[in-house]
């Protein structure tokens, strides 16, 4: 209640307009008030920019690294590297986030690991035998990333493909044309 009342002082302060809350003459009595309530303001708008996460997703001839960043009151980091040979079985899956209005589906990539992942390195989406990859939060194209993983998981022998120079063109979709025949069942460039 503070932060907007404050705000809407300081605009007609600063506008000189002429229905204000606080009258001309006792404006030089509240300016504490008005300062403190700027400064708020700000905090509470910038919030936001630090209460947020990051995903890094490293793709290695030998497995896979995941670096997860949380910010909330505290920084928390995890740090996740999965071996190839590790892998059972890569999963696409979503998450759900319900709204008012649509339901929004957010892509996720499950990677199934024969062991239980370390607890020190789970992260809210990570169960005890799969690392989770918010394939949503990443820059590439979720359905490209997974191909990708699947193909290197199935496929010892083209890993070494990602660390070659042109290693980003792995993640480029296809022409559309190759993505209805893909659909259709019809062979593609794999």
């Amino acid at each position: 209640m503070v932060t907007p009342t404050g705000a809407v002082m300081i605009y007609a302060v600063v506008t000189h307009a002429d229905a204000v809350l606080i009258p001309r003459d006792e404006v030089a009595e509240h300016v504490p008030f008005i300062a403190l309530t700027a400064v708020s303001t700000l905090v509470i708008a910038l919030l936001p920019l630090r209460i947020r996460g990051t995903t890094v997703l490293q793709v290695y001839e030998d497995g896979i690294r995941r670096r997860v960043t949380i910010r909330r009151l505290r920084l928390h980091k995890y740090d996740t590297f999965v071996k190839w040979d590790d892998i059972e079985d890569v999963a696409a899956d979503v998450f759900l986030v319900h709204t008012k209005g649509p339901t929004i589906c957010n892509p996720m990539i499950r990677l199934r690991v024969p062991g239980p992942v370390p607890t020190v390195k789970l992260v809210p989406f990570d169960e005890e035998n799969e690392v989770a990859i918010s394939a949503y939060a990443l820059v590439a194209e979720p359905n490209m990333l997974i191909e990708l993983i699947r193909r290197l998981h199935i496929r010892p022998e083209d890993r070494h493909l990602v660390g070659q120079r042109d290693a980003v063109e792995l993640l480029r979709p296809l022409p559309l044309r190759d993505r209805f025949r893909a659909a259709r069942g019809v062979k593609t460039r794999w």
